[in-house]
């Protein structure tokens, strides 16, 4: 449910272009409405739009621009402080001092988006959409969803918000 209110709040008036802010009692939800509060998961895959993280960061990195994320199983995005020369088509450098040279990665499997800390020096932090805060723990893919922010380093220099567009 916690997803759902989110989504909910967090502005998807732009989903109303060209009509009206308002609902009549012809408007009906979805069936799966009910399964939708109770299940995140199915909420995910429901919305079927892109998933992007969006620079969150303050200061003088005006320079990191929105990430798409793209559900393919075959494929890892790696996120450092210097291009992958072995994966250049599928990396992120953040020429930043609390991200290390290879210090995470970001994969996809059974649609959902998993990110791993790579050992990295200053860490990969992550805040949930209840604003828990919490370090995640090298080498071990953790979970991530729409609303989340995800820190590269613990300076907030290299900090993203997931959202999905449709």
């Amino acid at each position: 449910m916690p997803l759902m209110l989110s989504w909910i709040l967090g502005g998807n008036s732009s989903k109303l272009e060209g009509r009206p802010l308002s609902c009549r009692l012809s408007d009906k939800a979805s069936n799966q409405l009910g399964r939708w509060f109770q299940d995140d998961d199915a909420l995910e895959q429901a919305m079927g739009g892109e998933w992007y993280l969006f620079p969150m960061s303050s200061g003088d990195d005006s320079a990191l621009q929105p990430i798409r994320l793209i559900r393919d199983e075959q494929r890892t995005l790696s996120i450092g402080s210097k291009p992958d020369p072995s994966n250049s088509d599928s990396s992120l450098s953040f020429p930043l001092p609390q991200v290390s040279e290879i210090h995470a990665t970001i994969t996809c499997k059974n649609k959902g988006f998993y990110l791993t800390d790579l050992g990295s020096e200053h860490g990969t932090w992550f805040n949930d959409n209840e604003g828990r805060r919490y370090r995640l723990p090298p080498n071990f893919p953790v979970r991530f969803h729409p609303s989340d922010a995800i820190e590269f380093g613990s300076d907030k220099k290299a900090m993203f918000r997931v959202k999905v567009l449709s």
